[in-house]
């Protein structure tokens, strides 16, 4: 922050991830609805169940997002995208939405942390993607569902693309 202008820059953080939060909120309704429909096609397991959570969670806090402080909302921002998409990732691998969301994280990071919260993320995601990497290639992770399904699935690239609008 800003030592000079601290208000300042406290309420432009502020609006910006009001901001994020609202348009997280919209794209959230049209991800869950997708969630629900590519669960009736592939599968409904536990790691659905907390993206889901995760992803009808948002809601309250735009409900509630003027009277939640700043720290609440960016760490929830970052927590939650989090969440989403290395659960994601663990079951899709490559295939999975969240590589677009991870992005968009670090920046969350970047803005709202400080330099050694950013780093430990950043440092947590080379080793976390960098182990998944080794557990499919050496099959110690297998795709349960073709990739063939997910380049044909219209459900699957609608979560894609709103992934990538996060």
């Amino acid at each position: 922050m800003n030592k000079k202008f601290p208000h300042i820059e406290s309420k432009v953080l502020d609006n910006i991830i009001n901001k994020a939060i609202n348009f997280w909120m919209v794209m959230s309704v049209f991800a869950f609805l997708f969630q629900m429909y590519r669960a009736t096609v592939i599968s409904f397991g536990w790691i659905e169940v907390i993206q889901s959570v995760m992803i009808a969670s948002i809601w309250p806090v735009v409900a509630a997002r003027k009277r939640l402080s700043l720290r609440f909302k960016s760490t929830y921002v970052a927590a939650a995208s989090a969440s989403v998409a290395y659960l994601g990732i663990i079951k899709y691998g490559l295939m999975a939405a969240g590589f677009s969301i991870i992005p968009m994280t670090a920046l969350v990071f970047a803005l709202y942390f400080s330099q050694r919260t950013f780093t430990w993320f950043y440092a947590f995601n080379v080793f976390f993607l960098g182990l998944m990497a080794m557990f499919y290639t050496t099959g110690v992770m297998n795709h349960i569902i073709p990739s063939e399904f997910f380049i044909t699935s219209f459900s699957h690239w609608m979560m894609f693309v709103i992934a990538s609008m996060f």
